[in-house]
């Protein structure tokens, strides 16, 4: 039986919100830890260079909860909470053109086998201001090169060990994977609704 902590960010303020980021980070790692190593991440990411959120859309808000959840990895059934002190909302203050639809997506890469396939993760960043895409539509260069840079600190973070928890099939067999490394493709995520 693997402890994780699992942390879930809401993304409010345009057509088709609410978003969730969910991440996990192992349970001997303190709960505060991994809540400003996930801020760090999606702060960092969503940031220009001068650091003003010019990559979120104005009016979109990350909102972090002063609860983070301790679940168990082969079943994911909720086993406790813990407190912590909520990071700052991050709040979009990009003015540009938008789709609410589209983004950018971080895959996170284990080194773990389920089922004769990798267990990976992903996390999407959606919807992104207009700044963060370049003139062919695809990702800017500077805005991968930021949520490249924040994906590595991440998982080299020591307060925080990021792990992918994959899904419990058959019931009562899932798993936990540590992340070893991120990639972020250099073209546009979209989300479809299941609605």
């Amino acid at each position: 039986m693997t402890e994780l902590w699992r942390y879930q960010v809401v993304w409010t303020g345009w057509s088709g919100s609410p978003g969730y980021t969910t991440l996990f980070a192992d349970a001997v790692d303190a709960p505060q830890g991994h809540a400003d190593a996930v801020w760090n991440l999606l702060g960092t990411a969503l940031s220009d260079a001068s650091g003003v959120m010019n990559y979120l859309p104005l009016g979109v808000k990350l909102t972090f909860p002063a609860v983070m959840e301790r679940v168990e990895s082969s079943t994911n059934d909720l086993i406790g909470t813990a407190a912590v002190t909520p990071p700052s909302t991050i709040t979009g203050t990009g003015s540009n053109l938008y789709s609410a639809a589209s983004g950018a997506c971080i895959t996170w890469k284990t080194g773990t086998f389920k089922n004769g396939r990798r267990i990976v993760g992903r996390t999407f960043l959606i919807p992104l201001n207009g700044l963060a895409y370049d003139t062919d539509g695809t990702l800017g260069a500077d805005f991968l090169t930021k949520v490249r840079s924040a994906a590595a600190t991440y998982i080299s973070a020591p307060t925080s060990n990021p792990i992918i928890m994959s899904r419990a099939e058959p019931p009562g067999v899932g798993g936990a994977a540590q992340v070893i490394a991120a990639s972020i493709a250099d073209k546009t995520a979209v989300l479809r609704s299941r609605r």
